[in-house]
């Protein structure tokens, strides 16, 4: 998004996609208003492919600390085939 002129720097941050968010912002999203449902609810937390395992198990450890009832870790690229991707390469065409 920092290419369009046009968009002021203040707005940017409402146009982020879900690959530009941290990892455990993703868990403060769902966190914020977890606490208000009775019953579980579940969000994929999607993380780069650099994400360690210890890194995974910090996201877990801190969604319990935040009262998530469940959460989905997804690992960018982690399958042959995924829906979403940033950009096609020629070889992927």
């Amino acid at each position: 998004m920092s290419d369009c002129p046009k968009i002021l720097e203040k707005e940017i941050a409402g146009f982020m996609t879900s690959s530009e968010i941290s990892p455990y912002r993703h868990v403060d999203v769902q966190a914020a208003w977890q606490k208000y449902i009775t019953n579980a609810v579940s969000k994929t937390i999607n993380c780069p492919q650099e994400i360690t395992p210890e890194d995974i198990e910090n996201i877990f450890i801190y969604a319990w600390n935040e009262g998530v009832k469940g959460i989905t870790i997804y690992r960018d690229k982690s399958k042959t085939f995924q829906i979403l991707n940033v950009g096609i390469s020629e070889e992927n065409k």
